[in-house]
């Protein structure tokens, strides 16, 4: 596809030279005397670069590319003169962001070269800006399937349940999920090392693994993953909390890689607020590792708060300052304080949590 100059020069003999020169080389020329007539068209049509002569009677060159400029900011912009001092027309030529400055008289070859130059660094430039669009669009719209995959509140004769979701940039590498039927409430919370689009690519291939339907057993499941992502070379690293409560039996039991913070809110006000987990390795550090399982018995209306981040120790402290004072027994008051203690954070990461309150 050939490309198009719009040149403006008060000389129709300029013109004519200027377009014998670019005709040779398959550039077709737009030609102007007029800057009016010039700018009018700069609004109708897409051209690949801009020349103007300097010295012309209604406005001189640096005006009207000044004015192209603000019509048209990312086309090339090239000032051709023999009437000003070099060394001062070069300061204007900076001052007003203009791309080229040349000489008149002009070497055909030299003008040509610059042009094609100009007008390839054009292309490139819009050729990255679509592609950076494009990404853009894409982001977004998985930034919407993500938060579309996040569980439903759950709230029936056994447990309600509900989560956080706090991305660090448009995509988090934080999966927060549970599923329940009349025997089980099954839960998980993860993070892939890092954060943005890896790590939520990452986040979101492991989760694929992980099935909460049913009965669950967190810790042979932990430990197939973790040799599963330590025998693959890419040595991809998670933080995980798995968790199941069986009705029957009224139990949770939670099994930890890394040692994100879980806390149990006793229904009863005279215990206090329990840390749950035993830590272990990150998933995806070492092979054969062997993760600890912790079981809990639960009483009416006890409620549970689960992180995918591992907070600070001044953080860690204020929040357990702020569980020991909640309203016992009610989830929608624990989940809008923690809420609301999370946004008062510097954050540095994805914050997510999982949070139920158990009611058999």
């Amino acid at each position: 596809m050939s490309s198009t100059v719009l040149i403006l020069d008060d000389e129709e003999k300029v013109l004519s030279a200027l377009r014998r020169c670019f005709n040779r080389v398959d550039i077709h020329t737009d030609l102007f005397t007029s800057a009016k007539q010039a700018a009018a068209s700069l609004v109708k049509k897409n051209y690949d670069c801009i020349i103007s002569d300097y010295k012309m009677p209604d406005m001189n060159g640096l005006e009207f590319l000044e004015i192209a400029s603000e019509i048209t900011s990312s086309t090339p912009r090239l000032l051709l003169s023999g009437h000003v001092d070099c060394g001062l027309l070069e300061k204007a030529v900076n001052d007003c962001n203009i791309d080229r400055f040349l000489n008149k008289p002009w070497l055909n070859e030299e003008l040509v070269e610059i042009v094609k130059s100009a007008i390839l660094l054009k292309k490139e430039e819009d050729d990255h800006k679509r592609m950076l669009a494009n990404a853009r669009k894409q982001i977004r719209l998985a930034t919407t399937l993500q938060a579309a995959t996040l569980p439903s509140p759950i709230d029936n004769a056994a447990i309600a349940a509900d989560v956080l979701f706090r991305p660090l940039n448009e995509l988090s590498g934080d999966v927060v999920d549970f599923d329940c039927d009349d025997h089980h409430f099954n839960f998980a919370i993860s993070e892939s090392a890092g954060n943005g689009t890896v790590a939520a690519m990452e986040a979101y291939a492991m989760h694929k693994q992980i099935d909460l339907c049913g009965r669950l057993d967190p810790k042979p499941l932990m430990e197939a993953l973790n040799n599963r992502y330590v025998a693959d070379s890419s040595r991809h690293l998670f933080t995980m909390s798995l968790g199941t409560i069986e009705f029957a039996a009224d139990t949770l039991t939670v099994c930890q890689a890394g040692a994100p913070n879980m806390y149990l809110i006793p229904s009863d006000p005279n215990r206090l607020v329990e840390r749950l987990g035993l830590g272990g390795m990150p998933i995806g550090f070492s092979m054969n590792e062997e993760y600890d399982v912790q079981q809990v018995q639960l009483s009416h209306d006890d409620c549970f708060v689960g992180f995918s981040e591992n907070f600070t120790e001044s953080d860690t402290e204020t929040l357990e300052t702020l569980l020991a004072k909640a309203k016992r027994g009610c989830l929608k008051e624990l989940k809008g304080d923690v809420t609301s203690w999370c946004d008062s954070l510097l954050q540095t990461d994805d914050i997510s949590a999982v949070f139920f309150k158990y009611k058999s």
